[in-house]
């Protein structure tokens, strides 16, 4: 078994961890947003649901990009897109 492959599995078991831990309240320090004197202007469940769906989108697309060879260009832009689009719903949808 391939050495990248399982350190792969494990980064992600970490990711999925954290969102668990951030959906439950019990992370909130790993989250720029949750951390800052800014806190008040957010709506704090609505922000841990963006926050936690951000980090599995990534990890799903990197899996995906992954297994199905793409480009580094086609996963940098994929990236990039998931990455604009949940700050725009952090921007609007989860503030009060």
């Amino acid at each position: 078994m391939n050495i990248w492959l399982i350190i792969s599995g494990v980064a992600s078991l970490v990711v999925v961890l954290m969102c668990v831990a951030i959906l439950l309240g019990r992370g909130d320090w790993l989250v720029y947003e949750l951390r800052s004197d800014d806190r008040d202007k957010f709506n704090l469940a609505r922000l841990r649901v963006v926050i936690a769906v951000e980090y599995l989108l990534m990890v799903f697309f990197l899996w995906i990009s992954h297994i199905f060879d793409f480009k580094d260009s086609i996963s940098f832009i994929g990236i990039l897109l998931i990455a604009v689009l949940i700050g725009f719903i952090k921007g609007t949808w989860a503030t009060k």
